[in-house]
């Protein structure tokens, strides 16, 4: 079967409501994801010092590897926020 179309769905809300799920994306997460914040892994290899200009102007970005979020780049100040944030 061949798709003639295609649907780029900024969230991770899904209500597929697989058993097991790789994505971890459900119908109560209702998380979006900020293009303004998305860089993707070949532009960061191509100029790292502009993803970290754009860290330094939101705090973080998502970098996406096969258009799927795959690891974050943040401050440091971010980093302390966020250890704070789960007790570590």
């Amino acid at each position: 079967m061949w798709f003639q179309s295609v649907c780029v769905v900024l969230t991770r809300k899904c209500n597929a409501n697989c058993d097991i799920c790789c994505q971890s994306c459900s119908n109560t997460v209702n998380e979006k994801i900020d293009i303004e914040k998305t860089l993707s892994i070949s532009k960061v290899n191509q100029n790292f010092s502009a993803a970290a200009r754009m860290t330094e102007e939101h705090g973080f970005v998502t970098i996406l590897k096969n258009n799927k979020p795959k690891f974050v780049l943040m401050t440091f100040d971010e980093f302390e926020k966020y250890e704070k944030g789960k007790g570590l």
